[in-house]
């Protein structure tokens, strides 16, 4: 299986061919949650025909622990797996544009972070891998890790990107997508945030705008920020600037279902712009 946006890519297209990573093995009928295993395949656009699959690491039932896969800027790949609140498993290959027949193809790498969810990572300026993610669980902040060597050391910012502890929203939780600027110096990211009270306190939850309590189903309070992809100064927290319209006070919420949003970018004042699907 391959998961959902929120960690990616699944795939490169590197010297002519495709590499896809993805999440497989599991039993053709099942009562429960299968354990599966992170796999990679090749794809060649030209023969039209898939390689067979190499299997990079152990069986799990978490599919949050399904692989991402990116190239860095000699062209070797890199495979991260196993990744929900732990650092999991980072390889890289040790041949350009190729993932090899076996794991002796592979070889391990530095870990990102203690730990990671939902890892997304990007070709930034200057020849760098950013990568973002969740710090550990659903209540957890976000931020990022970027690499100037090619994955061999990851550098962040000393305070986290979004900490809603830090406003004293200590159960809140957040879904945030992302995507860089045209130039790869800015990170524009979208999140929606929701009281993830396990108490589910009626009181707690009531809901100024809807007159009634809410269930932590609901997903709201859209929100906006950017990132300067760099090190130094760490980062640039502008939460409902460019989007002040769809950015709301705590008694109004948005309700976005499912809770995910999604970001894009669009030709608009001279360049491309970020916009919104939610």
């Amino acid at each position: 299986m391959l998961y959902d946006v929120r960690q990616r890519p699944q795939a490169v297209f590197l010297s002519g061919t495709v590499f896809i990573a993805f999440k497989a093995g599991g039993p053709e009928s099942f009562s429960a949650k299968p354990k599966t295993s992170p796999m990679l395949i090749t794809y060649d656009p030209r023969s039209r025909r898939f390689s067979e699959t190499l299997t990079v690491g152990p069986k799990t039932s978490d599919h949050h622990h399904g692989p991402i896969i990116w190239a860095d800027e000699e062209e070797y790949l890199h495979v991260l797996f196993g990744c929900h609140k732990t650092p999991g498993t980072h390889l890289v290959a040790n041949r350009p544009a190729d993932m090899g027949r076996d794991m002796s193809a592979w070889t391990p790498a530095p870990a990102i972070a203690p730990k990671l969810s939902y890892p997304t990572v990007f070709r930034i300026h200057g020849g760098k891998e950013l990568v973002y993610y969740r710090t550990d669980g659903h209540a957890s902040s976000w931020t990022y890790r970027i690499s100037d060597d090619n994955g061999k050391t990851w550098t962040g910012p000393a305070t986290d990107v979004t900490d809603l502890d830090s406003s004293g929203r200590s159960e809140w939780s957040s879904y945030q997508t992302k995507l860089p600027s045209e130039d790869g110096k800015f990170l524009h990211v979208v999140f929606t945030d929701y009281d993830d009270a396990k108490s589910n306190d009626p009181q707690r939850l009531f809901n100024q705008r809807y007159k009634r309590p809410v269930s932590n189903a609901w997903k709201y309070n859209l929100s906006y920020l950017n990132t300067h992809g760099r090190i130094q100064p760490p980062h640039k927290h502008e939460t409902g600037a460019a989007l002040q319209a769809a950015s709301m006070p705590a008694g109004g919420r948005i309700v976005v279902s499912g809770g995910g949003c999604k970001i894009g970018l669009q030709s608009g004042g001279g360049g491309l712009v970020p916009y919104l699907v939610f």
